[in-house]
């Protein structure tokens, strides 16, 4: 057979041939091993467009958008015009319509012939060979390929050529009556195709070799095996060969266990067995399937070969013919790996292939949404919407990378809220996703929040640092500060994803309070020491307003927020001190307690001097520091050491009436509202995911604010007398005269952890349960349904604390109890 143009080439002619004579596996193969050569690409896509249109991976509009492409490119591509006009394009060359059709009905059009291929003429006489009826089966076998008009079917190829012999009966076909002996054809008679299949390519990197023994230890040529064949299927001999018939003088090899298949590598991975998985696919025992050299790619991503992985996974991603899907895959791997160019590239590419898979579409909007991220590219960014939107019918809403592409698009062109709605989603299911995070910032930034906006930036130089390069410009535009975030030793005590409560605090909480007071004082060393040289750290009035940050989000003090300067903010103070070294205990000395005590006592002396209108008085080291007002003296240095070091329990509260007390001729002053905020275990987001709320709120009985109940004779216990505790609690951290803050971070959180405790009592104490089913956000995304209603248990307490509701939580949940009573008489 002779082509002209892009298919000379001997490999590409073979496959042309293949997909002549319908051998569509052993053309797939072929293909697939064709090395990407410029020279080739224009035969590579044509057999590509046909292969997939065969396998009804193509509509017809697009193998005709493909052929004009080629064309455009190739005037001299007469195969191309001819599958072009096949497909009801226009034909730059006038080929007529195919002679042979398929027998099996079919929607799509014939794909010609190419010239010299022999046909039948009906009107000459019977051909020399009449192959035998085939009758049609019921149903397509399982396995075998949709048959598409336009490439002949095996059948129309046995008509159409003069045969060689018998037709080869594979495991796929319909199973047929043996050809009597009369109707063979005449000897001499050439071979229309090959009897061989090609090779795949070795993406696992296999040895040729090994293949070679391999092959040498297959059965000899030239015998018959005798095998047990299904029923009405006759056994296959193997073809003659003049070699002769070998018999083994020695124990046969052991049998060699068989790889393990895609779904079992899938589960060795998810299970996190990676070196067993990278083992089971070691050497070219899969013969360079792209689908388990992408699975390998993965286990080596997870086992922390990142060089490795993303080698591999380019070179699948790179093969000429691969599933469309494998190809997705690829490019999902490529994000996760960083090299966004390529994803894009990938995931582009096998959305060419098949625009209608929903995983496919899926990828490329992974690849867009990234790829937007790393160029700050709002376009990029619009067109990941579209390809979302186009996969609507697998509810892409479900998926925790797809909601956190959404929370970026929404963030990136205008609707922050719902940003942080579709973000607080993806986090709850995907920690690390950098589409969430950067979300979270740019929505956080452009609402105000600017804390919120530099801790998920943060996060996000943790997780994909040219996400947060890229991202940096845009955040501070909205005014927020990144010099200016938390140091890097204070960042370090944030508490760890996968633990509710830090470290510290857990040290307290079981009864260690040498070692978490040992902690926090290292803690409060290390911020000491980063503040300037040896002078400023001794200027009081500087380290009291550091001391402020500090306390807002160090563990145990953070769980008496907020540190506003205020005089009502030194009961706070003493209420974290006394859960800390309780009644008995003390700071013990060293350099470490010298920093708490110097900051600690710093914060309580700035607050009187704020209050009192006072000033630090010159003269003396930092710990004999003194503030003065009018005729008045206090030593606030030598009252956190009675505190701290000395049990004296009434210290702080003696300073802080005092200077109330020389604040009402002075005139007192206003707190300083704290922008800083406590470390959450759901940071960077505001607020929690409602599913997470039955579980915060059982956590809360065992607590630093549940410590602080319990020292006040009532314990957290989970019972309907236990929200008295809880008021007490919210009146200690915003008192019935503070000023009002409407939506203040540290609020959030205590809300949060409030809100889901008494959501807890109701549902546990009333008959209820939590529904998250609602599309609300913020406070108002948690509720409980009781017999008699449902309550929104954390927007309460956030209204509490925020001061738009003065109501105490006990009147509530007594009126509460009463209507479910009444509402389980009337039922």
């Amino acid at each position: 057979m002779t082509t002209g143009g892009p298919l000379d080439d001997l490999g590409l002619r073979r496959i042309h041939e293949l997909l002549e004579a319908d051998d569509i596996d052993a053309a797939q193969a072929a293909l697939a091993a064709i090395s990407d050569q410029p020279g080739l690409r224009d035969g590579v896509d044509y057999l590509t467009a046909r292969l997939l249109y065969r396998k009804r991976r193509l509509a017809r509009e697009d193998v005709a958008s493909r052929m004009r492409d080629l064309l455009a490119r190739r005037s001299h591509f007469p195969e191309a015009a001819r599958l072009l006009a096949a497909v009801g394009g226009a034909s730059g060359i006038g080929d007529s319509a195919p002679a042979a059709i398929s027998p099996r009905p079919s929607a799509l059009p014939p794909i010609p012939r190419s010239p010299g291929v022999p046909t039948i003429d009906r009107g000459q006489g019977p051909p020399s060979y009449v192959p035998p009826v085939r009758s049609e089966p019921a149903a397509e076998p399982r396995n075998a390929h949709p048959t598409l008009t336009g490439i002949p079917s095996r059948a129309a190829d046995r008509a159409a050529r003069p045969s060689a012999g018998p037709p080869v009966q594979r495991i796929s076909d319909p199973i047929v009556t043996p050809r009597p002996p009369s109707l063979a054809p005449p000897a001499g008679t050439p071979r229309g195709s090959y009897s061989h299949r090609p090779a795949a390519p070795d993406l696992l990197g296999g040895d040729a070799a090994a293949r070679s023994r391999a092959a040498s230890d297959a059965p000899p040529a030239g015998r018959v095996e005798a095998r047990t064949a299904p029923s009405g299927l006759r056994p296959e001999p193997r073809p003659p060969s003049s070699v002769p018939a070998r018999i083994r003088s020695v124990v046969p090899p052991a049998v060699v266990e068989a790889p393990a298949s895609p779904i079992d590598l899938a589960a060795l991975i998810d299970e996190g067995r990676f070196e067993e998985a990278l083992a089971r696919t070691k050497g070219a025992a899969h013969g360079g399937r792209p689908e388990v050299a992408l699975l390998r790619a993965r286990a080596l991503a997870r086992s922390g070969h990142g060089a490795e992985a993303l080698d591999l996974a380019l070179r699948v991603a790179h093969a000429p013919l691969i599933e469309p899907e494998v190809r997705a895959g690829c490019a999902r791997l490529l994000v996760e790996l960083g090299d966004a160019p390529s994803a894009l590239e990938a995931a582009r590419r096998a959305h060419r292939d098949d625009p209608g898979h929903a995983a496919v579409r899926l990828a490329l909007a992974s690849a867009l949404a990234r790829a937007g991220l790393h160029a700050a590219d709002d376009a990029l960014l619009a067109e990941a919407a579209g390809a979302l939107d186009a996969a609507s019918d697998s509810n892409p809403t479900t998926l925790p990378f797809a909601a956190g592409i959404q929370a970026l698009v929404h963030a990136s062109l205008g609707d922050p809220e719902r940003a942080l709605a579709q973000a607080q989603r993806a986090l709850g299911g995907a920690a690390r996703s950098a589409e969430a995070l950067a979300a979270v910032a740019l929505a956080c930034a452009r609402l105000g929040r600017h804390g919120d906006a530099g801790r998920a930036w943060l996060r996000l130089v943790e997780v994909d640092h040219r996400a947060a390069d890229a991202l940096a410009p845009r955040l501070g535009a909205n005014g927020v500060a990144l010099d200016a975030l938390v140091p890097e030793s204070m960042a370090s005590a944030a508490p760890p994803p996968a633990s509710t409560w830090h470290p510290t605090e857990e040290l307290l909480l079981s009864g260690n309070r040498s070692g978490a007071l040992a902690s926090l004082a290292s803690v409060f060393a290390a911020r000491l020491l980063g503040v300037g040289d040896a002078a400023t750290r001794e200027d009081p009035m500087l380290l009291g307003r550091i001391a402020a940050a500090v306390l807002q989000g160090a563990p145990i003090f953070r769980a008496f927020v907020p540190y506003d300067l205020s005089l009502a903010s030194l009961r706070r103070l003493d209420a974290a001190l006394d859960c800390l070294i309780g009644t008995t205990g003390r700071v013990p000395p060293g350099a470490d307690s010298h920093a708490l005590l110097a900051l600690v006592a710093s914060y309580a002396g700035e607050c009187v001097r704020l209050a009192t209108g006072g000033r630090w008085l010159p003269g003396g080291p930092l710990t004999s520091g003194r503030v003065g007002a009018g005729s008045r003296e206090w030593t606030p240095f030598r009252v956190v050491a009675a505190r701290a070091q000395e049990c004296d329990r009434g210290a702080l509260a003696e300073l802080a009436s005092s200077a109330r007390a020389a604040a009402r001729d002075a005139g007192a002053g206003r707190p300083s509202p704290n922008p800083a905020a406590p470390a959450w275990p759901w940071d960077p987001l505001p607020w929690p995911a409602p599913s997470d709320a039955a579980r915060l709120g059982r956590e809360l009985a065992r607590s630093i604010p549940a410590l602080y109940c319990a020292r006040r004779g009532t314990p957290l216990d989970g019972s309907l007398e236990s929200v008295a505790a809880l008021d007490a609690y919210l009146e200690l951290l915003a008192p019935a005269d503070a000023l009002p803050e409407p939506d203040a971070a540290w609020a959030r959180g205590v809300a949060a952890l409030a809100g889901t405790y008494l959501g807890e009592v109701l549902r546990a104490r009333l008959g209820g349960e939590w529904d998250d089913t609602e599309a609300a956000t913020g406070p108002e995304a948690f509720r409980v349904r009781l017999a008699c209603g449902a309550v929104r248990p954390v927007a309460l307490v956030w209204d509490r604390l925020a001061g738009r509701a003065r109501e105490s939580l006990a009147e509530r949940v007594a009126a509460l109890s009463a209507a479910c009573l009444r509402a389980g008489a009337r039922a």
